[in-house]
């Protein structure tokens, strides 16, 4: 027992002495056996120790240091397991709520494939957990070089037996499931071609209707074109199709004789040509007749035209001639007996006169060279000519000069004092007349114009000078 505790006793001793130290000296006095005493008891203290009869102080401190050490692995030990029992307790939870899921779905008759797998796939999940766990814990045990490090190896061992086992599992039910599916997707496949095939056939039946009624409808159809092409069909096409079907059955007939099939398609192109040939004949023909009537129809129409043109250019003409005549004849006849009236009476029907001359000059080269026969320098002569006459008479007409008269009947004279009447031009350009009025141009006419005096009226007037201008 003082053994034992002899490392206490020890301090108690100097704790007791190191309390009397100041105490004063006779203290010390007395209390010096005691201090030798404990240093005897420090070095029986130190044999005992080197004997191994009591511990050391640095065998206390390791003990100490390995006491904490423990009781850090056992803290880190409980919690751990605690770990690996909140992991445990979550897995059973989620397992109940799968089990009772698929107990569900069984009871609906639906299935519940996915949901079992799930609970493989968690199984597997907490087994890689519950290794994960187990394998800290035998790091930790072999860290802190406990008695138990060889158990915890052999449960983390055993964990990894756990994960190959539920992974074997989850292949064995995806194997099943696959071959499951496998088999369904066969019987599907066969029930599916079956099905196909069915339709295939109903749909093979309907198109076979389809095509027959189709068949009747053209064959129908066939016959209604038929009716037709022969009704509108020409006769050069009921030639040639006659001619396309003999040559035909020829054809057949001498089927793999080349020879025999080169002539038959020879006399087969003759045939063909010579009816073509007859018919383009006969077409055209026939258009030459009808494009020769139209040629004729138009020249006739454009003579009528021409002449429709001409009658109504000259009745223009004479329309404006009328009206110079009307003009001459209005200033005349309200001339009286007054010189300054007679005067101005004068000059407008000199004036009147004048355009008329012109119109009737104009209207007779127009006449001259269209009635003159020859070619276009003849016409162009006899035209020229007869615009000299004209011309000649609107000067004569230009040089009338007004003289006073008494009673108003004769107002104007000629430049040329001469009476008779004018000759009208005459040509001979046909041979039918024995006078040659290209010879006579030389002859100076005796008058050129008539006056009022020399016919009955004013209007008659105009129309002898019209009549003497026309060739």
């Amino acid at each position: 027992m003082l053994i034992a505790n002899f490392s206490k006793v020890t301090a108690f001793v100097k704790k007791g002495i190191d309390s009397f130290r100041n105490l004063g000296g006779v203290m010390k006095i007395i209390l010096l056996p005691i201090t030798a005493a404990i240093a005897a008891f420090d070095l029986v203290k130190m044999g005992l120790q080197a004997l191994g009869v009591i511990e050391s102080d640095y065998e206390k401190e390791a003990k100490a240091r390995h006491k904490a050490k423990m009781e850090r692995y056992l803290e880190e030990s409980r919690a751990l397991s605690k770990q690996s029992d909140d992991l445990k307790a979550a897995s059973r939870a989620r397992q109940k709520a799968l089990d009772d899921e698929i107990e569900m779905l069984e009871a609906q008759g639906k299935k519940t494939t996915i949901l079992q797998r799930q609970k493989l796939e968690q199984n597997i999940q907490l087994a890689k957990q519950e290794a994960e766990i187990a394998k800290q814990q035998a790091e930790l045990a072999e860290k802190n070089n406990t008695i138990i490090k060889g158990a915890f190896k052999t449960l983390y061992e055993g964990r990894l037996r756990d994960i190959e086992e539920n992974e074997r599992k989850l292949l064995i039910f995806d194997t099943k499931v696959n071959t499951e599916k496998l088999k369904n997707y066969k019987k599907y496949t066969k029930d599916r071609r079956e099905e196909a095939k069915k339709l295939k056939e109903e749909e093979q039946r309907l198109l076979d209707e389809e095509i027959d009624a189709e068949i009747k409808l053209l064959a129908e159809l066939d016959k209604i074109r038929i009716e037709n092409e022969a009704r509108f069909r020409t006769e050069q096409e009921n030639e040639l199709l006659a001619v396309e079907e003999k040559y035909d059955k020829l054809e057949s007939m001498a089927y793999g004789n080349a020879e025999a099939l080169e002539n038959i398609e020879i006399a087969r192109l003759n045939a063909e040509n010579e009816i073509n040939l007859q018919y383009a004949n006969e077409a055209y023909e026939a258009q030459k007749a009808i494009d020769d009537k139209a040629a004729a129809d138009q020249k006739e129409r454009d003579k009528k035209a021409k002449e429709e043109a001409q009658e109504l250019q000259d009745a223009k003409i004479d329309i404006a001639v009328q009206g110079f005549q009307l003009i001459a004849g209005i200033a005349e006849a309200f001339a009286g007996e007054d010189e300054k009236r007679q005067k101005k009476a004068f000059q407008i029907k000199k004036v009147a006169d004048i355009a008329s001359a012109t119109v009737d000059g104009y209207r007779a080269v127009l006449s001259t060279y269209a009635q003159t026969p020859g070619g276009p320098v003849l016409k162009g002569i006899a035209a020229g000519i007869a615009g000299s006459f004209a011309a000649l008479q609107i000067a004569n007409i230009a040089k009338q000069q007004f003289q006073g008269g008494g009673d108003g009947a004769d107002v104007a004279v000629s430049a040329d004092a001469g009476g008779g009447e004018a000759a009208a031009p005459q040509f001979n350009v046909v041979g039918d007349s024995g006078i040659n009025q290209i010879a006579q141009l030389q002859q100076q006419p005796v008058q050129a114009f008539v006056v009022s005096g020399e016919v009955t009226t004013s209007q008659a007037l105009d129309r002898n000078r019209v009549q003497n201008a026309t060739l």
